[in-house]
């Protein structure tokens, strides 16, 4: 009694993501009809089957099975040979079970994919970025990375350059970016740059931007400002009131005379005490005044003295001043279909708008207006920039309630418009 198994080949090759499979010969060399089960052993056995799992078969009769292999497109399918078994259980004779070895090998495939973060970083000096690398095959990958400014304006470095991947692994590399020349005071300025990962013939494209800011921290001229009307305060203080010029009475002089000439020269001092109190009074409201058109805190100027005036308006004919504040507004919006975004304006704030960049990350095609509620500011084409700033010497107002909008109207003929507006300025309130 017993069974008997063949293949109907000995060298199986499976690709991941797709079927294949092989027929298997089985035969009853018992007496009597048995009933048989069939099923992989080994590592196959996760994504290998056995179509019909059972048999049933009289004594000298043959049947067959098919072997079907279906490995995932994964990288925990490693490629290279795998060794399997196909076990055939006896239902009347358990020691005629018997198991046929076998040889798979899997095939190689390769997948590569990369992501920069952040994908715009800002710095006065240099700004650093981690791109992240994963090796989704099914190999060990040789992978290579370069980073370039096509117009060079920027020193790239990435560290590591090159490595072995290996399968299902995920790799993070520093990439730093240096500008090649820099301001002290100015608007910011974009530069893009491009990241291309190489692997296995497989290559990943990706697009940074280094947003430049000037050298001088922005607190700087608002201290200096603080510090030289505190110096015109003292100096004030100290002509005119800390040495008055006082004439005395003659030495000599009688008492009763010099009794009359000390009143007569007092009474002579106190209209002069008490202009060099105004004017030095006036200096102070001038060291105010200056230190308040440059920025500063009214925290720091209610420390000059003498005593603070209660000054007017803090930003009077639409100036800028008060905080800075930047947000960014996103839009997502299907091909041939017309969408906004938006930023409401709190209620009691005014922001003064200074800067807007325009981002257009996916190259879409159509047209991106800038509204105030529904009036068109600006208006341009998308398939006319990746990247695009702007710095307005006069600011664009937004008065309370109001609505910073982006409006895009998308003319992909693939998939949505994500075009996007990055917005600094500053706010004040209207009280």
């Amino acid at each position: 009694m017993g069974v008997s198994v063949s293949l109907s080949t000995a060298d199986l090759t499976a690709v991941p993501g797709e079927r294949a499979g092989c027929e298997v010969l089985v035969t009853n060399t018992g007496t009597v009809v048995d009933h048989l089960t069939l099923e992989v052993v080994g590592e196959l056995s996760g994504w290998a089957t056995v179509e019909p799992a059972t048999l049933n078969l009289f004594p000298g009769e043959e049947g067959t099975v098919e072997l079907v292999l279906n490995p995932p497109r994964s990288a925990a399918v490693r490629a290279g040979p795998v060794d399997f078994g196909l076990r055939v259980h006896s239902q009347e004779d358990e020691q005629g079970s018997t198991v046929a070895e076998g040889v798979v090998t899997v095939a190689a495939f390769t997948e590569l994919a990369a992501e920069l973060v952040p994908r715009t970083a800002r710095g006065s000096r240099s700004a650093r970025y981690e791109l992240a690398v994963d090796n989704l095959g099914n190999h060990q990958l040789p992978v290579q990375v370069f980073a370039e400014d096509p117009d060079d304006q920027l020193r790239l470095r990435v560290e590591p350059e090159s490595w072995q991947a290996e399968p299902g692994s995920a790799t993070f590399l520093r990439v730093r970016a240096r500008p090649r020349r820099r301001f002290l005071r100015g608007p910011n300025r974009t530069i893009p740059f491009q990241v291309q990962v190489f692997g296995g013939g497989e290559t990943v494209e990706l697009d940074g931007t280094m947003l430049q800011e000037q050298l001088l921290p922005r607190w700087l001229l608002p201290a200096a400002a603080v510090l030289l009307a505190a110096a015109v305060t003292i100096l004030v203080l100290y002509f005119t009131v800390l040495r008055p010029h006082v004439t005395t009475a003659a030495r000599d002089a009688a008492a009763a005379a010099a009794k009359s000439e000390v009143d007569a020269h007092r009474a002579e001092l106190s209209p002069t005490l008490a202009a060099a109190q105004r004017k030095a009074d006036q200096a102070g409201e001038l060291a105010k005044v200056a230190a308040k058109a440059a920025g500063v805190d009214q925290k720091v100027i209610d420390q000059i003295h003498p005593p603070p005036l209660t000054l007017g308006p803090a930003h009077p004919g639409g100036q800028t001043g008060g905080p800075a504040t930047d947000f960014r507004i996103q839009t997502a919006v299907p091909p041939g279909k017309s969408g906004t975004a938006e930023k409401k304006i709190e209620d009691g704030k005014v922001l003064a708008l200074t800067d807007i960049i325009l981002q257009n990350p996916g190259a879409d095609t159509g047209t991106l207006e800038l509204r105030r509620d529904d009036d068109v500011l600006l208006r341009v084409n998308l398939e006319n920039f990746r990247d695009l700033d702007y710095h307005f010497v006069r600011p664009i107002e937004f008065g309370p309630k109001s609505r910073v909008v982006l409006a895009v109207d998308c003319r992909n003929t693939g998939g949505p418009c994500s075009a996007a507006a990055y917005v600094t300025g500053n706010t004040r309130s209207t009280g």
